[in-house]
């Protein structure tokens, strides 16, 4: 009878040890996913911070080759070429003016490229010119819808710096540098302008 006792004794420790056993592995298991799923949120929130400004950059690269396309081709040519951003489409023309249409309105000469920007990834915000000239505030007789970049044989008539904002709503700068040949992007509304652009008169500048 004792032996007996004693067998169930065993086996009931037994199923209680693997209840035990059973109950241990489910947490190990429960916190391994918990574990997992944080891991999945931190890298997911990481990786949509990224893509804001990459989206950005992308649009942002296409408008800087453009940029570089009118001042090589206005170096290499007698054509001049302008590049008109549109605050309203949300639009960059470029179009080229050949010697016999400088005397004809801009609109008149042909366009070489015309993109628009896809608003949930990029957007115009303002441009500010190394002349002081701000496209949010014109002045009298001046377009507050664009603002336009001309480039000539001598280099640009004009600098300045092109404000961008990506769909996080973060500010971003092209720089167009007319005393040197760069033409980058910068992050934020870049408060180096005024030290990597000296203004200067159009008369010092032959265009």
């Amino acid at each position: 009878m004792q032996a007996k006792n004693t067998l169930h004794l065993a086996y009931g420790n037994n199923k209680a040890g693997e209840h035990r056993s059973r109950g241990v592995v489910l947490i190990e298991l429960i916190m391994v996913v918990v574990v997992i799923g944080l891991m999945t949120a931190v890298a997911s929130i990481a990786l949509t911070g990224r893509i804001g400004p990459a989206k950005l950059q992308s649009q942002a690269r296409d408008l800087i080759k453009t940029f570089e396309m009118a001042r090589d081709g206005a170096a290499r040519s007698e054509n001049r070429y302008a590049i008109r951003i549109d605050f309203i489409d949300q639009t960059y023309t470029l179009r080229e003016i050949p010697p016999e249409g400088m005397e004809k309105s801009l609109s008149e000469n042909p366009i070489i490229k015309q993109v628009e920007l896809t608003p949930s990834q990029a957007q115009f915000d303002y441009v500010y010119f190394d002349d002081g000239t701000d496209s949010r505030f014109p002045g009298p007789g001046r377009d507050a819808t664009s603002a336009t970049f001309l480039a000539g044989r001598a280099g640009w008539q004009n600098g300045g710096k092109i404000v961008l904002i990506d769909q996080d709503g973060n500010p971003w700068s092209i720089i167009v540098n007319r005393i040197g040949r760069n033409i980058e992007l910068v992050e934020g509304d870049s408060e180096i302008f005024e030290n990597v652009l000296k203004p200067r008169s159009r008369t010092e500048l032959i265009f």
